[in-house]
């Protein structure tokens, strides 16, 4: 661990479609609000840039836009060729996947090898829990590490916010009397149009740095008792994260099952 490097804070990753609707939507990277040394870092910028390589060129989309877990890591302990995902049973109204030897798929049984299925939800599950208990084995929380919220912080962030909220008010004020004047006729059209371009980029402008404040102050108000249960409850990996696994897991084997006894073999191979 190198305490030079400092963590980073994403927020605005959602927004409500309209506050008389519940319903949220997903934004682009570029809309989200990115708030730099929250906290210290977990990782160095270079293991971190290593992973997001490694989602890159190993992510392959479910059909729905999101790699999967585990897409682009399992292979044939046989013949080394990737496993493909194919949906062909079902239970109940959900449809089950499961991973095959491309090598079959591509040349069949002449090829020189067999299918190798699995259900691919119960080699996700398999995967997930051995992470688990490799993270709650290994890692221990320390309390004391906790960031310590400071004063002087939080002071210049509250001031900051109250100066960035009277100023965006000025801005709507501003651009309710333009609206004003265009109607009456005062301001002409490509007048009004480009001085409302302004205003509106640096509404804009003020509305991301009061949101990059806003997020610092949480951080720097969050009691550390509540942060020490958020990152207790981030251990537990109810949702393991593509990262991680990314990160720990070089590889996962697939042999062919058994016919008679019904075993598998399974050979997870970590990056460590």
């Amino acid at each position: 661990h190198n305490e030079m490097y400092t963590g980073v804070m994403l927020q605005g990753r959602r927004r409500k479609v309209s506050y008389k609707s519940d319903l949220v939507v997903e934004l682009p990277r570029t809309q989200w609000v990115r708030v730099e040394g929250t906290h210290e870092a977990i990782i160095s910028p270079a293991l971190f840039q290593a992973v997001q390589q490694g989602l890159h060129r190993r992510a392959r989309s479910d059909g729905t836009g999101t790699p999967h877990l585990l897409s682009g890591l399992v292979r044939c302990m046989d013949c080394g060729s990737t496993m493909s995902k194919t949906a062909n049973g079902r239970q109940g109204d959900a449809r089950i996947s499961y991973l095959r030897c491309q090598g079959y798929v591509s040349r069949g049984r002449d090829g020189g090898c067999t299918r190798h299925s699995i259900r691919l939800d119960h080699l996700t599950q398999l995967v997930c829990g051995r992470i688990r208990s490799l993270v709650q084995e290994h890692y221990q929380l320390n309390p004391h590490a906790l960031p310590v919220p400071q004063q002087d912080t939080c002071r210049h962030l509250e001031r900051e916010a109250r100066q960035l909220l009277a100023q965006l008010a000025d801005q709507k004020q501003v651009l309710k009397q333009l609206c004003r004047d265009r109607a009456a006729g005062v301001l002409e059209e490509s007048v009004f149009a480009a001085m409302s371009k302004t205003f509106s980029e640096e509404q804009h402008q003020l509305e991301h740095r009061l949101a990059q404040v806003q997020a610092q102050q949480q951080a720097q108000s969050t009691p550390p008792a509540l942060l020490l249960e958020r990152a207790q409850a981030l251990l537990r990996l109810e949702e393991v994260p593509r990262e991680l696994v990314v990160l720990l897991i070089r590889s996962i084997e697939v042999g062919e099952r058994q016919p008679q006894s019904g075993k598998q073999e399974i050979c997870i191979h970590w990056n460590f």
